[in-house]
């Protein structure tokens, strides 16, 4: 039985398709219709320059679900059983709600797209459901062997493991949604007329676009040029003929494009049957594997981690030689000067001390020759005055003679010899 809310304040569009099988430009031309998106998307990349339009905290809460169940987004094994009563399962439902709290507000016609929610949705629509929210679905379709080709060029996987993705991702979106009013597209027919696929959308899940075609034309047509589906001229089918793809994913196409309604449902609920049962064949022993490759990752993240240690030790280690030889260098830079400023001032000291005696010598020079020229004068005064003074004797010579010879002198000797004896007495 379908259930139907249409008189819902609250309607979200789930996005249920495989990675690469053009989930983005779907979710795109539904915004430009006029369905709100999330807060938190994430951006363009090489492998999506026009955008993924997805929320980041939704493949946050997804990743972590995933990764606590010991799967992630390329794993191909089945969930475990009774996954939604895991206290995982438990802590993502709060994340969830939060989300659906912060995120999606009333009275809105939302969408959202997150391939995980292929493996994931049955969590997200009971969360959906208990706040209220009116849940469609819209599961987008793209020829395996493009996916293959595209996850092959942006994560180098190989063809089988794609084609499993692939068929998986269609099955349990398809197992999830059989209470929910909701539809098929094709990338190939979205790129070609997507007026015609967003109006029989409209129509199969039973509601009105918010913006009409018309005004939102041109900036559909914009975004929607034939670069985005990262192929050539070729139609899907002329360019996947040239790919290989498993036989159930080929078969499973098949019924896809040409099976329409509850057909076509019916038919990939019959798949999905068939290949539960098959996979019960193999699924142990890719458990084990899983298990030793998760072993064999461990050992390898943790010669990682030695590695990383060793190369941060060889890098703190010529880091610290690098700053070494700065401060040799800088060092031998600084004796440099030192050695030049010492070598400038020695000959600055020498040019003064060459100064100095050269002002020494001319200084002596000055004092010889003042010497000899006051010895000289002095001499010559010497010489003058002992002449005079020689002249003074023989004149006092003369003159004494003179009085001693005088008839005076000879007449008062009695005189003079009586005064000598009187001295002479005591």
């Amino acid at each position: 039985m379908i259930e139907s809310s249409p008189s819902a304040a609250t309607t979200v569009l789930l996005i249920l398709g495989m990675h690469r099988s053009g989930t983005s430009a779907l979710t795109r031309v539904l915004n430009l219709l006029g369905c709100a998106l999330p807060g938190d998307l994430l951006g363009s990349n090489e492998s999506n320059p026009r955008g993924h339009w997805e929320s980041m905290r939704a493949i946050e809460i997804n990743e972590a679900l995933l990764g606590s169940l010991g799967r992630s987004w390329n794993d191909v094994r089945n969930l475990p059983s009774n996954w939604l009563l895991r206290p995982e399962a438990e802590l993502a439902r709060r994340q969830v709600h939060a989300f659906v709290k912060g995120e999606i507000s009333p009275g809105k016609l939302w969408v959202l797209k997150e391939p995980r929610l292929c493996r994931l949705a049955p969590l997200w629509i009971e969360v959906f459901e208990e706040e209220g929210v009116d849940v469609r679905v819209i599961v987008p379709i793209r020829h395996p062997g493009e996916v293959a080709s595209s996850l092959a060029r942006r994560n180098r996987m190989i063809a089988e493991r794609s084609d499993l993705l692939w068929i998986q991702h269609v099955l349990e979106a398809e197992a999830s949604t059989r209470t929910k009013r909701r539809v098929m597209t094709h990338f190939d027919e979205l790129m070609v007329d997507w007026r015609a696929q967003v109006c029989r959308i409209a129509a199969e899940i039973g509601l009105e676009w918010p913006n009409d075609l018309e005004s939102a034309g041109e900036e559909i047509d914009e975004f929607l040029r034939p670069e985005l589906s990262h192929g050539d001229a070729q139609s899907t089918d002329e360019r996947a003929s040239k790919k290989p793809v498993s036989p159930i994913a080929s078969a499973l196409y098949n019924q896809l494009v040409h099976l329409d309604g509850e057909r076509v449902w019916n038919a990939v609920a019959d798949v999905s049957a068939e290949f539960a049962r098959v996979s019960t064949l193999y699924s142990s022993i890719m458990d084990a594997d899983s298990q030793d490759r998760s072993e064999l990752v461990r050992r390898m993240d943790e010669r990682g981690a030695e590695l990383a240690k060793l190369a941060g030790e060889a890098r703190a280690g010529k880091a610290q030689i690098e700053s070494l030889r700065a401060q040799v260098e800088a060092r031998d830079a600084a004796t440099v000067d030192l050695l030049r400023t010492h070598s400038d001032e020695l000959a600055r000291l020498r040019l003064e001390q060459a100064g100095e005696v050269e002002l020494l010598r001319r200084n002596h020079a000055r004092a010889v020759e003042l010497l000899q020229c006051n010895h000289s004068r002095e001499a010559g005064m010497l010489g003058a005055a002992n002449e005079q003074l020689t002249l003074q004797v023989e004149s006092y010579v003369k003159e004494l003679q003179i009085i001693v010879n005088s008839r005076s002198w000879k007449i008062t000797a009695p005189l003079r010899k009586l005064s000598s004896i009187a001295r002479k007495r005591p």
